[in-house]
């Protein structure tokens, strides 16, 4: 779960919180590291398909399911 740590520490102080409701959202494309974030949390996806601990532990991390909705969906989750 180390790796999966690092990763979820990375993604949030990377992903922005410009939304209104305070959670957190990809870097807008302006951003040159908005790839890296979004791989990052695909990959996070990947793992949580895989291996239901990861699927625990990004459940409850409020600001990473925004993300990772939004990754997943192509839309930002919090206007959903």
């Amino acid at each position: 779960h180390g790796l999966v740590d690092l990763l979820m520490w990375r993604l949030v102080h990377n992903a922005s919180t410009a939304n209104s409701n305070g959670g957190s959202v990809l870097p807008d494309a302006s951003k040159p590291w908005r790839e890296a974030c979004f791989r990052t949390a695909g990959s996070l996806i990947n793992l949580a398909e895989k291996c239901p601990d990861v699927a625990i532990k990004l459940a409850s991390n409020r600001k990473i399911i925004y993300v990772l909705l939004e990754t997943w969906g192509g839309t930002n989750a919090i206007t959903v």
